[in-house]
């Protein structure tokens, strides 16, 4: 499913920046969690969750470039220094 590839590919690059998923975190609350915790990129990381969201879940299928989304928000990142450790939620 290209929208689960694009998901996972972009977990991968968030990662790189210190955002990582917990094992219990579905996809609205981490993809909201990285909203905030990179707010130069929220928007482009919220059209990629109502996207993704629309098409995985309401099974509403966009025809989305979902390569595109991903570079987007990839080369909106890469001014970004890596943190030292991975963000992960406050408890």
């Amino acid at each position: 499913v290209p929208a689960q590839k694009a998901y996972l590919d972009l977990q991968k690059i968030l990662v790189k920046k210190g955002v990582r998923r917990e094992f219990n975190e579905g996809p609205r609350d981490f993809l909201e969690r990285c909203q905030k915790r990179l707010p130069g990129q929220a928007s482009l990381i919220k059209d990629f969750e109502f996207l993704y969201l629309s098409e995985v879940y309401a099974e509403n299928p966009q025809n989305v470039p979902w390569k595109k989304q991903v570079r987007q928000i990839s080369q909106s990142l890469k001014g970004l220094s890596k943190p030292m450790k991975a963000m992960t939620p406050q408890r």
